[in-house]
């Protein structure tokens, strides 16, 4: 069946294939309409099911609420210079800057606390601003101060002095709005008027999200390009074909035809890159150049036995076609297998890898072939008997003895088999930043920083709804929560 399929669609392409040409080179149109579309993400809907308690839950709390502290660390060798009047004044004019933002829920900085505590309660005893920050008997930091002003023991470099401005930004922020704010930080700190001698970084978990989405772009345009030199390399040193040099190369920029293609899709059904897609990319680029490779050899084989272009491309879909087709759908099963994942990208990644795997199976038959019965068409064609490679001598050398000793082989398979499903439990899994994020990266180093001094700058949450959440028996069980725990 496969075979009449796959013979009827070559009957169509040989009697309109400059109509498939031109089809194929309007379709680059909507698939880069549809590539443009295709973006970065990193939301909750990523991670869990939209439809779920828990991301409705998230939701609320993300537009309602605010769950999103963007940091500036400022260190120095001592709170004085960092306390210093040239100083909070820069935070002064760094808090009125983000203050006016309405896009900033309120911005918190030593400044603020020691202007509102001179103001509150002012003391005569207290003749310097550092005095409302840290106690000048006892040299302690002050409480009300203490989530903002830091200090690290270093015992070998003495007390190194830190203290943090807070700029919470309202819920329902878009990555785009979020990644504006980092960057008008960053700008800020520096204009501000802060002295020299201190150091400034901007960081928290926004931060974080912030960097890895920009990474994430930088890894799969890396990760891409690494992918299609290897294989340029590959098919350079071992796939020998007909014709001139370059024709060996074919199949890579119809791959990349391919991939453009499936980007296209993507776009068009509103699906974006996420940390799990990035992977894609490289695997439809050696899936698709397998699928390619096969097609080309197997019609050059079909040619040096001098036989038409029109023979061997016929010979060519009924000889591999069928295998080839097969095997693509029997990997779309096993890439079919993630959609019972519970994780939204998990499965976009197998959605997103099937379409990627049709449509350069569909670019190997119709423009692959093609365009090879094009350039042989009108050629005379003599027989070229082929002298076995390397490749082909090592496939010479294990083929008879893997069949001679297929029983034992099958035996080792499916031990170690049994033995990675038995090893299976053993596996743990990690969510934390330090699974998928370089530890060594700036960013990281700044934040694990942060942690380090502040024990942690993310806090648990939980919301409470109620008809009226004012009603005194709410308000005396939120009372009684914690002393029940």
């Amino acid at each position: 069946m496969i075979e009449k399929i796959l013979l009827g669609i070559w009957d169509f392409i040989q009697n309109k294939m400059w109509w498939v040409l031109l089809i194929a080179i309007l379709l680059l149109i909507p698939a880069g309409i549809g590539a443009s579309k295709v973006g970065l993400s990193n939301q909750y809907s990523d991670y869990i099911d939209p439809s779920s308690q828990t991301y409705k839950n998230l939701k609320l709390l993300d537009g309602k609420f605010t769950n999103d502290n963007i940091l500036v660390l400022m260190e120095g060798d001592s709170l004085s210079q960092l306390l210093s009047k040239e100083n909070l004044d820069a935070m002064k004019v760094f808090d009125e800057h983000f203050s006016k933002d309405p896009r900033v829920m309120f911005v918190m900085t030593p400044e603020y606390l020691i202007t509102l505590q001179k103001t509150m309660m002012s003391d005569p005893n207290k003749t310097k601003d550092i005095d409302y920050a840290v106690d000048p008997k006892t040299g302690e930091i002050i409480p009300v101060v203490k989530d903002v002003v830091l200090a690290e023991q270093d015992d070998v470099k003495g007390t190194q002095a830190a203290v943090m401005l807070v700029v919470s930004i309202n819920g329902g922020q878009s990555d785009d709005a979020k990644h504006s704010i980092i960057n008008d930080m960053k700008k800020e700190v520096k204009t501000a008027g802060f002295e020299e001698g201190v150091t400034l970084k901007v960081t928290g978990f926004p931060v974080i999200l912030d960097w890895e989405i920009q990474e994430t772009s930088n890894q799969v345009t890396r990760v891409t390009a690494i992918a299609a030199v290897l294989m340029l390399l590959l098919l350079a040193l071992f796939f020998r074909v007909r014709g001139f040099f370059l024709w060996r190369w074919l199949v890579m920029g119809l791959v990349g035809i391919g991939v453009f293609y499936t980007m296209g899709l993507m776009g068009l059904m509103d699906m974006n890159i996420t940390p799990v897609a990035m992977g894609v990319f490289p695997i439809l680029i050696g899936l698709g150049v397998d699928y390619s490779v096969q097609f080309h050899n197997r019609y050059d084989e079909e040619s040096r036995k001098g036989q038409s272009a029109e023979v061997s491309a016929k010979n060519t879909f009924m000889h591999i076609g069928a295998p080839l087709t097969i095997a693509m759908l029997t990997g779309c099963a096993g890439f079919a297998s993630v959609f019972f994942a519970r994780t939204p990208m998990v499965k976009d990644f197998g959605t997103t890898l099937i379409i990627g795997v049709l449509v350069c199976l569909v670019v190997s038959v119709t423009l692959l072939v093609g365009i090879l019965y094009l350039r042989d068409k009108k050629r005379e064609i003599k027989a070229e008997p082929r002298k076995a490679d390397f490749m082909q001598k090592v496939a010479e050398f294990i083929a008879p003895r893997a069949v001679k000793f297929a029983a034992i082989i099958l035996i080792i398979a499916i031990g170690l088999s049994a033995f990675g499903w038995s090893q299976e439990h053993t596996l743990k899994g990690n969510v934390g930043f330090d699974a998928y994020m370089n530890s060594d990266a700036s960013e990281m180093v700044v934040l694990n920083k942060v942690v380090g001094l502040t024990g942690g700058v993310y806090p648990g949450d939980m919301f409470v709804t109620a008809d009226n959440v004012l009603d005194p028996k709410v308000l005396q069980w939120m009372i009684g929560v914690p002393a029940k725990r």
